[in-house]
């Protein structure tokens, strides 16, 4: 692929990534043509013929779709496997029939725990997911890997956890993106921080234009599996606690 790809589509491109992700390459790559597949403009990346018509013709497909965190439980195992497992599947696959590159974000999820705590975890950290979530991103990443080793240019981003200021239409299912800004907010505004979350919860928070940049390079990449991190991690009370701090210092 060539440095001005001028037909892109963005799979998932009205959330919290994608619509920063549209952003970014409407800024610093205007020439670019971006596409958009999502689930508010009536596509289902559960119809095979319906996501092949959107892959045909074009340069680079980045798929940032997925279920939203609040529907990640066990009870709804069989609507995340049939999105974030079978409509990733079918992606793969129209991109194969219509020889278009791939970058498909994946999940720490996959990791499971850090069977090295206090130490950043690397691409080759062993799969043991425990949430539904990262059983579907894991068995998703399974095929990618079959289609690397046959040649197929697929790129896997893991991510961590994005952060980054609010997106109306899907903020109110994701309380991890938004949390270091509603914390900002508050502090802003004189507000007391409510952390709702599990405070001594630690992770790896990665600024979500760090993230789309990273998105739109790996394009650059070779084939394989990278990881998207700051390779630190802070707990939800720490991050309340710099920002009361950050805070103080400048009032």
């Amino acid at each position: 692929m060539n440095a001005h790809s001028s037909s892109i589509l963005i799979v998932g491109d009205t959330g919290f990534i994608g619509a920063h992700l549209k952003r970014h390459i409407s800024t610093f790559s205007p020439e670019t043509a971006v596409f958009g597949f999502s689930r508010s403009a009536g596509h289902d990346v559960r119809n095979f013929e319906q996501i092949s018509d959107a892959v045909r013709g074009k340069d680079f497909v980045i798929n940032v779709a997925g279920t939203p965190e609040i529907h990640h439980g066990w009870h709804n195992i069989k609507h995340i496997m049939d999105v974030d497992a079978i409509g990733s599947i079918n992606i793969m696959k129209a991109c194969v029939r219509s020889n278009v590159p791939l970058i498909h974000i994946s999940s720490a999820d996959v990791y499971g725990t850090n069977l090295k705590p206090g130490t950043p975890m690397a691409e080759d950290h062993p799969l043991r997911p425990k949430s539904p979530r990262g059983v579907a991103k894991r068995a998703v990443e399974t095929v990618a890997m079959n289609l690397i080793h046959n040649d197929v240019p697929v790129r896997v981003l893991r991510l961590f956890t994005p952060y980054g200021t609010e997106h109306p239409s899907d903020m109110r299912h994701r309380r991890y993106n938004y949390f270091v800004a509603r914390v900002i907010r508050a502090c802003a505004r004189g507000e007391d921080i409510i952390v709702e979350e599990d405070g001594d919860r630690a992770m790896d928070w990665v600024c979500i234009d760090d993230v789309v940049e990273a998105i739109w390079q790996a394009r650059f990449a070779q084939p394989g599996v990278y990881n998207i991190a700051s390779g630190r991690s802070h707990s939800f009370n720490q991050i309340a606690q710099l920002a009361v701090e950050q805070a103080k210092k400048i009032s």
